[in-house]
């Protein structure tokens, strides 16, 4: 039976041996093997340091900032401990890198030249697992413990483990260890810890839920690597082979950094790296597309989140014959209005901010030693809800099994409605339950009516005006009715003249070519989701923020409904999102220029 105690913790020490072969001259560095769960006799009974899952903390010595000390003494640094991690082997392994100071010269020449090959690790033990041997010899079980420092030293207590050596061949933790004959009547005298029968029975249960839990979480961690990286299959393998986090997590280093890791992979270890592959091509190379492909089981079920009402497909017109790849596409509106507001991410379900409503200007001039006038300021708290949209739509197993046409729509219909209903409801949304409140929709922000005695031109100039000398933001994008902007870029003068030039000369015929997309010297955002006749002028960048609890996320299964019966597969296409205007002044509507 094997009970958790908690008695003689502290600070220990173990020795060990490393190789001539395990130096890398020109680099300074040497590889050691600083544990194994090889038996090691002390005062208490034979400890083995686990090398099991969280059984051992390489925080302080794996962080790469960690001394390499002569003796122990924390006085005589020679280097640094650059690698800490556990093998698959159980055998706990580290880089050390020598210094250049005098001493650390002095201390790598010897261990180049074979003088010195012992070192030592220093850990703390916390938590300890006794198990009971027949002999009365019982094996204490070091289940926390932390490694911390590593030493050369001349005289090592434990050579049993080393860089190079076959485990397999050399492994002692079966090996029968004889007890000093006069370390027998120390334990013999020993008295067992206190409530040692006591602790053993309450622990018992809970080490068995603690080992299922810990068996969870080694899967779990594991599983959330490979998605991370794009290496499901690695990853797989890795919870089938039994192999730790720690270890499979080194694996996926080394497996980017021989140049087999995916677009998806450096992209997370530089976010300067993009993943240019679409949407669709995302979807159709994840994992769980491809396992669902493969499926035999009669239930199918994917959920796969890529960055960033209700579709059924009428399937009458197709056949079985061979199709091309692709499908070919009704028109659809380009999405413009998000790209122009800013993003960010978030894990809440509520974005809260606090915004200025008002402020007292006191500042003025003081004579010396005069009273200082105070000023006011008027703060209000504002919170804008996480919203959802979402989409669902329907194919065939035949098209599902379909690559290039499985492509093609996930990109251009599911992704599309959910895109162009996040572009709409970003302008429109009323702000109910369910809804997002759309820029239109802002209280607070300014207004321009074009008047009938004037050019609508010159409105959109006020607009922006207000936005420069209210709002004190300079607007940056101006959003227009697709047909408006058609208005504008027909305008002429009363000789006929287009006021933003010809279709293939400047202004007024002065050469060059037209901007066609800038109004008074800002961009022009033309979109069908805002009204015909209704402009909105701002700052979107400096006013307004889009926050995403998730990017778009697809869903799959053949089990909703009739499905299975069908033979149909049931696309679901999701998004949430919330958002925030900071400043309502910095955004200018103008009406009535139709």
């Amino acid at each position: 039976m094997a009970t958790t105690l908690k008695p003689k913790t502290g600070e220990f020490k173990r020795g060990f041996s490393f190789k001539r072969e395990a130096i890398d001259e020109e680099n300074r560095r040497v590889e050691l093997a600083f544990s194994s769960e090889v038996p090691y006799r002390r005062h208490f009974g034979m400890e083995v340091l686990g090398h099991g899952k969280d059984e051992v903390d390489l925080s302080r010595l794996g962080d790469g900032t960690h001394p390499l000390l002569l003796n122990h003494d924390r006085n005589q640094q020679i280097g640094v401990v650059e690698t800490a991690a556990i093998g698959k082997d159980g055998v706990g392994r580290s880089t050390v890198r020598f210094s250049k100071s005098a001493l650390g010269e002095e201390i790598f020449q010897d261990v180049r030249d074979g003088i010195r090959s012992q070192a030592s690790v220093a850990y703390e033990v916390n938590d300890w697992k006794i198990n009971e041997k027949d002999n009365g010899e019982d094996e204490w079980r070091a289940t926390n413990w932390q490694p911390f420092e590593v030493s050369i030293v001349s005289i090592a207590a434990d050579t049993s483990v080393g860089v190079g050596r076959d485990k397999a061949k050399e492994n002692t933790m079966n090996k029968e260890i004889e007890t000093p004959p006069e370390k027998v009547e120390q334990q013999r005298q020993a008295s067992p810890p206190p409530d040692y029968e006591k602790i053993k029975k309450e622990v018992s249960e809970r080490a068995r839920t603690e080992a299922a839990e810990g068996e969870k979480k080694r899967q779990r961690d594991i599983f959330k690597m490979g998605q991370d990286f794009g290496l499901g299959e690695v990853a797989q393998k890795a919870i089938d082979e039994g192999k730790e986090s720690d270890v499979f997590r080194v694996e996926v280093l080394d497996h980017i950094k021989s140049g087999k890791g995916t677009k998806k992979a450096m992209a997370v270890l530089d976010p300067t790296i993009k993943d240019s592959r679409s949407i669709g091509e995302q979807f159709i190379a994840s994992e769980s597309y491809r396992s669902a492909t493969k499926s035999k089981e009669s239930y199918r079920s994917m959920n796969v989140e890529l960055p960033f009402s209700r579709a059924t497909l009428t399937s009458s017109g197709l056949t079985s014959i061979q199709k091309l790849p692709g499908i070919t596409l009704l028109e659809q509106m380009p999405l413009t209005v998000e790209s122009i507001i800013p993003s960010g991410t978030t894990s809440n379900t509520t974005i809260r901010y606090i915004k200025e409503t008002s402020y007292t200007q006191a500042a003025t001039k003081v004579a010396e030693e005069g009273l200082k006038p105070e000023a006011s300021f008027a703060l209000e708290e504002v919170d804008a809800g996480v919203k959802k949209i979402a989409v669902i739509g329907r194919v065939t197993e035949e098209m599902f099994q379909d690559y290039g046409e499985m492509e093609a729509y996930v990109n251009n219909r599911l992704t599309y409605m959910v895109q162009s209903k996040v572009d709409n409801d970003l302008l429109n949304g009323d702000g109910s339950s369910n809804v997002l409140r759309g820029l239109l929709n802002i209280a607070g922000i300014q207004t321009e009516a074009a008047p009938e005695s004037a050019s609508p031109v010159d409105a959109i100039m006020h607009a922006i005006t207000k936005v420069r000398t209210i709002g004190f933001f300079e607007p940056d994008y101006i959003i227009l009715h697709p047909n408006d902007w058609r208005d504008f870029q027909l305008s002429t003068d009363k000789n006929g003249q287009y006021l933003g030039g010809g279709p293939f000369t400047g202004s007024y015929g002065q050469g060059g070519f037209s901007a066609p997309t800038m109004f008074w010297g800002k961009p022009v955002v033309w979109t069908t989701a805002i009204a015909e006749g209704t402009a909105l002028v701002g700052a979107f960048r400096m006013a307004t923020q889009a926050w995403n609890k998730e990017g778009l996320r697809l869903d799959s299964t053949n089990s909703d409904a009739s499905d299975f019966q069908y033979n149909r597969i049931c696309l679901r296409a999701e998004r949430r999102l919330a958002l925030a205007v900071y400043r309502p002044l910095g955004l200018c509507t103008v009406t009535g220029i139709a």
